[in-house]
């Protein structure tokens, strides 16, 4: 008999499927493979925010410039996600 968790893990996996499966589908198209995407993996917005995302331009291509609290405005981190090269948004 399965976990509780893993019946949890299975059910997600399920949802996954279900959600990407639909997205493979060359006719529905990128924008709505994309907004499908986006909404699936968007953070919940209850959760308070640990930052500021301030919108901004580089080099015309839409980035946020995200603040911790409390973090020192003269230092800088530049974080590259590489699951964000495949998949996903700034929403999420």
């Amino acid at each position: 008999m399965s976990s509780k968790e893993n019946e949890i893990v299975i059910q997600h996996q399920k949802d996954l499927l279900e959600v990407f499966g639909s997205v493979l589908d060359e006719r529905i198209g990128m924008k709505h493979s994309r907004y499908v995407i986006d909404d699936y993996f968007s953070a919940d917005e209850s959760i308070k925010p640990c930052c500021e995302a301030v919108p901004v331009s580089a080099d015309g291509i839409y980035a946020l410039w995200m603040t911790a609290e409390g973090a020192d405005p003269n230092k800088r981190l530049l974080y590259l996600h590489g699951g964000g090269y495949i998949l996903g948004s700034v929403r999420g």
